[in-house]
């Protein structure tokens, strides 16, 4: 029996993905290099410094930079995501989203949130679901994906052993984390990217609830 639900935040709940690659590319003209449109998917379910790292090591592997720097930079992209996503509201919700939210609730389902972004409790507040929550992982305690602990945090918090679970990702690092957890996986994308997953649904308003893994 499935007692709670762990969700992604970027991509799965609603479109941040564009917005996090815009202000990434931001930073990077400032740093002398564009990233190409097909290294975004890349970037989905790590971590700020992570995805800083990942870029910097592909399109300027010449560039001498500290930990200071790498925080700077940071900071900076995040400044100018969240000018980007101040604006979002309730309606920027994916279609099917608040339905099951509400169907979980009803049948006393466990929600949490497991996302990479430091911004989650922000833009739940902005998306009008915060209260849907029972749990949102802190991602400064965890490695990035694809390691498990965000995904073993609600379950520790909750007390559940990882078959009474289930996370939903849109992203192969977010999969390979939920598989490493013991849980099963729900993937919102192709099956050629998340293949790993247990059920992979074109967009989130094809998940019904009961769950047919």
């Amino acid at each position: 029996m499935i007692k709670a639900v762990i969700f992604d935040l970027d991509g799965v709940l609603t479109d941040t993905s564009s917005y996090h690659f815009a202000a990434w590319n931001t930073l990077a003209k400032t740093l002398g290099f564009t990233c190409e449109p097909s290294f975004e998917v890349s970037l989905r379910g790590i971590s700020r410094l992570d995805s800083l790292k990942l870029m910097l090591s592909t399109y300027r592997p010449d560039l001498d930079y500290s930990d200071a720097d790498l925080n700077a930079w940071a900071t900076q992209k995040n400044q100018i995501y969240l000018e980007k996503i101040t604006e979002m509201t309730p309606a920027d919700l994916f279609e099917g989203v608040l339905e099951l939210l509400n169907t979980l609730k009803a049948k006393g389902v466990k929600i949490a949130l497991a996302s990479a972004s430091l911004n989650g409790p922000f833009l739940l507040e902005k998306l009008g679901i915060q209260s849907y929550f029972d749990h949102v992982v802190n991602p400064q305690d965890h490695p990035s994906k694809p390691h498990p602990g965000l995904f073993t945090d609600p379950l520790k918090t909750f007390q559940l052993s990882p078959h009474e679970a289930i996370g939903i990702e849109d992203a192969p690092a977010g999969i390979k984390a939920i598989k490493a957890a013991g849980m099963k996986a729900i993937g919102i994308g192709t099956k050629e990217d998340l293949h790993e997953a247990d059920l992979v649904v074109a967009s989130f308003k094809d998940i019904k609830y009961p769950f047919q893994l």
